[in-house]
């Protein structure tokens, strides 16, 4: 048994849909009978008229937006170059950046930094002579704890760096005397030197 469609529900759409192809269908035929009555002369005539209106809609939506870019584009990068050559012109004009030198470190800010990190008592500054502005600290009975966790940290607060590291344990470093207690903590030096400015 065949069950007909309810109603409403593609009778309206069908029914449309062919109103539309019939119109179609006679606006075809309409156009082709008066095609056929034109003379040649008019049928070449027409189709210049087309082809005029179709360059010139094809001008307007596709060619002219795109050369309105390109020369807006050449007038940017000709606005970038000249800006580029003006601060060319002043760098070499203000010539090399002058190279930084490092701040001087005193003991006093050394000592600060030290006793910061509990070593204070431990320890003595003393300027070393192998590098202008490099320091020798000397270790005495030095809390181990203390003392790595400072080495460990680095001179970060100061313009300095680690150039060698000669510690041992107290009881190693020194010789105790008859009846002496070995000492506790550690013992030996630490050499800072400043950090250079890399070279140009």
């Amino acid at each position: 048994m065949t069950l007909a469609p309810p109603p409403g529900s593609f009778g309206a759409p069908l029914a449309w849909r062919g109103r539309w192809r019939a119109r179609g269908r006679g606006w075809v035929q309409q156009g082709t009978r008066a095609w056929s009555r034109l003379a040649a002369s008019e049928r070449r005539l027409l189709a210049l008229c087309a082809l005029v209106v179709a360059g010139a809609g094809s001008w307007l939506a596709v060619i002219e937006p795109a050369l309105t870019r390109i020369e807006r584009s050449g007038e940017e990068l000709r606005r970038l170059d000249t800006a580029a050559r003006d601060l060319h012109a002043l760098l070499r004009q203000a010539g090399p950046a002058p190279a930084a030198r490092p701040a001087a470190v005193s003991a006093d800010a050394l000592a600060r930094w030290l006793d910061a990190a509990g070593l204070a008592g431990h320890y003595q500054v003393a300027p070393d002579q192998s590098v202008q502005g490099a320091w020798l600290i000397t270790f005495r009975r030095a809390p181990a704890a203390p003392l790595a966790a400072w080495l460990l940290a680095g001179p970060a607060p100061l313009p300095l760096t680690l150039a060698r590291v000669a510690l041992l344990r107290q009881d190693e470093a020194e010789t105790a005397g008859p009846g002496q207690a070995p000492g506790e903590g550690l013992a030996g030096s630490v050499l800072l030197r400043p950090i250079l400015p890399p070279q140009r």
